[in-house]
């Protein structure tokens, strides 16, 4: 059986599109956990009414505590070998869970890895995952994959988001792995960048469009996050102690996995609606911070960080104005690209 768990929150728009897909699939032994996280509209009588026509649906309704907490519910009242998540306003194609049970009969892998497509206003991408097809089922090709998922360049950076991923629920419960509701930001990076340190085989097919990522939704992404730096560090303190024990490469990707987050984090201040004091302050935060500098001269030469050469020696410098105008120029580029992007579109 595969377990699918799906999150809800306000999704009364597109959710009825979300469990048809999951429910109508040509592989009948699945599971749907809906968890309503405290919804104020429709949603949690939607779960319920599918409830009531499908014995395959289990409608868990909770008080609003976040998607980590909805996901961690499901994952402790589900009853398939295997789990995925799928968001409320996404949608699987009609066979991806047959294909992934015969991948599981050919491989029994651990985990499996498909590809995807973004949808806008009814045009549809594909996306490259990143990652290459085929078993990884040595040590070396899991050590490659797991740190290819920490940290890798800029330009072939591996796609991380959990939804693309069919994961042995054991593998969670003998390592007590748990989305973390403290991480709101990037927490599927952060599951399962712990999770390729315990798999014991994987399966890529990434080749394989399984799943169907709706682009209109109201995204964090495009919003001012208070706490993003704080959730960094702490993504970077858990996954330093989940490697200390292993080689100087997984050490240094966590490094670089900093450093590429703090670009992020400068990104995430432009957009908040505040004053240019404010934006030097938090910045200046950034640039000072110890665990910061020290992963800066450690992987100071790394080809790994090539493609950061410039910001790094922005940062090491600790020079806030420098910081802020570097940030003030990524911020432009990317709201330029937006604008004739989203141009293009309407055009369309």
């Amino acid at each position: 059986m595969i377990s699918v768990i799906v999150p809800v929150y306000n999704a009364e728009k597109w959710l009825r599109r979300c469990i048809n897909s999951i429910l109508t699939q040509t592989y009948p032994d699945i599971e749907l956990v809906l968890v309503n996280d405290g919804s104020t509209d429709r949603s949690l009588e939607i779960c319920r009414e599918y409830e009531k026509r499908d014995g395959r649906v289990l409608v868990i309704d909770q008080k609003n505590s976040g998607p980590s907490m909805a996901r961690n519910n499901g994952i402790r009242r589900c009853n398939g070998e295997y789990l995925c998540f799928v968001d409320a306003d996404d949608w699987l194609e009609p066979d991806a869970c047959e294909q992934l049970v015969q991948a599981i009969k050919q491989t029994n892998a651990d985990m499996i890895v498909y590809g995807y497509r973004r949808v806008f206003n009814g045009l549809a991408k594909v996306e490259d995952v990143n990652v290459d097809t085929g078993l990884y089922d040595t040590d070396d090709a899991l050590k490659k994959l797991a740190l290819n998922y920490i940290f890798s360049p800029v330009s072939k950076k591996v796609k991380v988001f959990g939804c693309l991923r069919l994961i042995r629920k054991k593998i969670m419960f003998e390592n007590n792995l748990w989305f973390n509701p403290e991480v709101h930001r990037g927490e599927d990076f952060l599951l399962f960048a712990q999770l390729h340190l315990h798999v014991r085989s994987v399966y890529s097919m990434t080749d394989k469009v399984l799943y169907n990522y709706n682009n209109v939704k109201t995204s964090i992404t495009n919003t001012y996050v208070e706490d993003m730096w704080e959730m960094a560090l702490k993504t970077y303190h858990i996954l330093r102690d989940a490697v200390r024990n292993k080689e100087e490469e997984y050490k240094e990707r966590v490094n670089c996995m900093l450093i590429y987050r703090s670009r992020l984090c400068f990104e995430n201040i432009m957009k908040a609606n505040h004053n240019t004091s404010f934006k030097l302050r938090k910045i200046q935060e950034i640039v000072n911070n110890p665990d910061l500098q020290m992963a800066l001269n450690i992987t100071k030469g790394s080809p790994l960080i090539k493609e950061m050469k410039i910001y790094c020696r922005i940062l090491e410098s600790r020079n806030s104005l420098l910081n802020y105008l570097y940030a003030l120029r990524m911020h432009f580029k990317v709201s330029v690209r937006r604008m004739f992007l989203i141009k293009w579109r309407k055009q369309i």
